[in-house]
């Protein structure tokens, strides 16, 4: 066979290996933006940083690897063979990634003092929390939100609903507000704007790689995100 005919027949079954990882990729992005990091998480909290590592996976390192081992000259049972131990090191890597980004999923905002809410990941959850009962908390950001009592230490690890802060959450506006950037003010104008009867605060939501800023009402509810700005820990 020239070496024409074996680029060729190379690029074709990469092209194939390449639109079946398409599939794949596009399907690991639903999962993410919708289970994984939902609403601001995909952008704080590691979704961005997990597609990455998944196009890398799915549409960089398969059709790659195809192209480079792929031999039309091999005999049918060595071709087979070459192809699954591609589609081994592929799926090895996949379960690689999903694990780190599953360790990366978040799991829960924690509302400190200071209109502050961290947020807990898959992992710091497991390691700290791991009988937590979220299911009473009301979902901030599509993720439960509560707070600590250190007076309930013993009942379900002092987490209490987020409203228990929430004068602490009013107290705080105007120290927060300032922090806010230009662009932010404006959206928060805007959301006031919109929603003129309904009193809004600002919660910062501080994830694994940005901070976003959330507008809610009292019980909690989300009117809208001001934007995001790089996660500082100075409230540590």
């Amino acid at each position: 066979m020239s070496i024409f005919n074996s680029f060729s027949a190379r690029l074709k079954m990469a092209s194939i290996h390449l639109s079946l990882s398409a599939c794949l990729f596009a399907f690991t992005i639903f999962l993410l933006i919708h289970w994984y990091f939902p609403s601001i998480h995909f952008w704080i909290n590691g979704g961005w940083q997990g597609t990455r590592i998944m196009f890398f996976i799915d549409i960089v390192l398969g059709p790659l690897l195809t192209f480079l081992v792929f031999n039309p000259s091999k005999p049918k049972k060595e071709k087979i063979s070459d192809l699954s131990l591609i589609a081994l090191v592929q799926l090895s890597a996949l379960i690689y990634g999903f694990h780190t980004i599953w360790q990366q999923k978040p799991m829960l905002l924690l509302l400190y003092p200071g209109s502050i809410a961290e947020t807990v990941t898959q992992k710091a959850y497991a390691e700290n929390i791991p009988n937590a009962d979220l299911s009473a908390f009301p979902k901030v950001t599509a993720i439960p939100m509560a707070t600590y009592d250190n007076q309930r230490k013993s009942d379900n690890y002092g987490l209490v609903a987020p409203d228990m802060m929430i004068d602490e959450v009013i107290r705080s506006q105007e120290t927060v507000q300032k922090m806010l950037n230009q662009s932010q003010k404006e959206v928060l104008a805007r959301l006031k704007n919109r929603y003129p009867q309904i009193p809004l605060y600002i919660v910062r939501v501080v994830g694994s790689y940005k901070t976003d800023w959330i507008a809610v009402d009292a019980a909690f509810q989300v009117y809208g995100s001001l934007g995001e700005t790089s996660t500082t820990l100075d409230f540590l």
